[in-house]
Order: structure tokens, then sequence, then C-alpha cells
């Protein structure tokens, strides 16, 4: 337990080394980087959405 807590972050670090790296080495480069695009893209979406009261507005709506 004493090794995970003094090397928790190269450890967290690596595993996501891992999981960046592996739709480059399974799809491609160019499918790589058109999947992280639409991934920020959305994850940009989804922020707008909370901070702007958008989605909620039009829930509202339909809420009886």
């Amino acid at each position: 337990m004493l090794f995970l807590e003094r090397y928790k972050y190269p450890i967290a670090g690596g595993l996501l080394g891992l999981i960046f790296i592996l739709p480059f080495l399974t799809l491609g480069f160019v499918k790589a980087l058109i999947l992280f695009a639409f991934i920020a893209i959305c994850a940009f979406l989804g922020h707008y959405f909370r901070h702007s009261g958008v989605l909620e507005n039009i829930l509202s709506r339909f809420h009886m």
C-alpha cells in the first residue's frame, strides 16, 4: 500500500498515457484525431449546456 501512495501520480500518468495511445494503435492516426476532436467538442458542449442552463430550459418545457 505504501508503494501505491508514494507513486500514485506516476501510475495515474502512465495509465492515462496508455488510454491515450490505444486509439492511435488500434484506429490509426487520423481516425484517432477525429475521435479526440469529437470527444473535445462534446465535452465543451456539455460544459456549456451545464453552465448556461439551456438544457434545463428545454427540458422544463416538456415537464408536466
